[in-house]
């Protein structure tokens, strides 16, 4: 599936961890956070391994989490979850990570800090063997935001916003020529219109054409607010994929 806008984002990233910083990337549910991370990932998979790490977790989860990423045939034989908290704590602060790439630790669903989360970030950034890409969301309290950036050295705020327009308009003519939809002019620049550059929006759009283009019922799943918030499919996005 196409990806597409997010460019001035990619590149502030990209150098960003290229020079050593970090980087906290704000926004709403559904507006591509992790999709334009899963993004920058592929751009520098060949010198960057991104681990991926749930950080609504517990600190003693993170760190069997991580052993796992780093270590898994160590972690699913005798360390990983079964470790105490302070066993697993202090394999993580020693393991090296394999291979020649350097790892970059996304920390996605950052919806609290705690005390004990950011005692162990603060462990971690003290290693120097990773750098951090925070996700956080936009009504991370002030104080918690300031705590997180402050421990991953003055980090740099990205803030998301909806997709211009013209970026809306080329997902949905790209992701119509990939599948096959036969969209006109006009039906691209309304569904860009209607969607208002939001990518869950897009995703959802995209989702309804399929099964109507398929002849399958075109069900309304609900947006955010409204009951429960549906998960993007995996495929698409920032406008690329995954939030």
């Amino acid at each position: 599936m196409v990806f597409v806008g997010r460019q001035r984002e990619t590149s502030l990233i990209k150098a960003e961890l290229a020079k050593r910083g970090n980087v906290v990337v704000s926004g709403t549910f559904g507006i591509g956070r992790t999709a334009l991370i899963h993004h920058v990932a592929e751009e520098m998979g060949d010198a960057w391994r991104f681990i991926f790490l749930d950080f609504s977790r517990t600190p003693a989860q993170l760190c069997s989490d991580l052993i796992a990423w780093l270590r898994p045939r160590t972690a699913g034989r005798s360390t990983g979850r079964r470790l105490s908290f302070v066993s697993a704590r202090a394999a993580v602060l020693t393991l090296e990570a394999r291979g020649r790439r350097r790892c970059v630790l996304v920390l996605d669903n950052v919806t609290a800090v705690t005390a004990p989360k950011l005692a162990l970030l603060r462990r971690l950034v003290a290693t120097e063997r990773y750098r951090f890409v925070a996700i956080t969301d936009h009504h991370l309290p002030e104080a918690d935001l300031f705590n997180l950036r402050a421990c991953l050295g003055a980090a740099p705020l990205v803030t998301l916003a909806g997709l211009p327009p013209a970026i809306a308009r080329a997902f949905f003519a790209g992701v119509s020529g990939d599948l096959g939809l036969g969209w006109h002019e006009g039906e691209v620049a309304a569904l860009a219109e209607i969607t208002d550059g939001y990518p869950l929006l897009m995703v959802e759009a995209i989702a309804r054409a399929r099964r109507r283009h398929a002849g399958g019922p075109d069900e309304i799943r609900p947006l955010p607010g409204e009951g429960a918030q549906p998960a993007p499919p995996s495929w698409a996005g920032g406008c690329g994929g995954r939030e």
